[in-house]
């Protein structure tokens, strides 16, 4: 009886959280991404979000979206730790599979813009993540992306 109960527990703890399963992480370099530009600013619910767009011809592509107002009000950076900011959110097709935040599996973002504009009347974007695609038990994870942003786009996320 006592094996019968641990086998459950165990069955039922992997079926539930994918407990003590460890998936295997796919790395992106930063120099995959040959196509970085912004999409126009839309507004849902009252407020207006940002879209940066990330290519990486034939391997796949990711956005990044940000409530506008968020530099502005907290600070140059953001952090989401397993899907806990709402103002943030990043989400990759990858390789023929969907890669997104979650709370239910150690995901996590961090982006950042300088306020900084520089004489080219640019400023600098950077951004990090772990995603995660439950059906291909796959992490995508990219660490520490820096590119520059044309003055207008940073200055609609840090002035709004």
């Amino acid at each position: 009886m006592k094996n019968i109960l641990l086998l459950s527990s165990t069955l039922l703890c992997t079926l539930i959280t994918g407990c003590g399963e460890e998936f295997t992480t796919v790395n992106i370099g930063n120099q995959e991404f040959t196509d970085i530009s912004t999409t126009s600013f839309q507004t849902q619910n009252g407020h207006e979000f940002g879209i940066i767009n990330l290519a990486a011809p034939h391997k796949g592509f990711c956005h990044v979206t940000v409530k506008s107002d968020e530099f502005s009000s907290k600070s140059d950076k953001l952090l989401s730790q397993s899907n806990n900011e709402k103002d943030l959110s990043v989400a990759c097709n990858w390789g023929e599979h969907y890669f997104v935040q979650s709370k239910r599996y150690k995901t996590s973002t961090k982006i950042s813009l300088t306020n900084k504009i520089k004489g080219d009347h640019s400023g600098e974007f950077s951004l990090s993540f772990k995603l995660v695609n439950v059906e291909s038990e796959q992490y995508l994870e990219l660490k520490d992306l820096r590119t520059q942003l044309p003055e207008n786009i940073i200055l609609k996320f840090i002035h709004h």
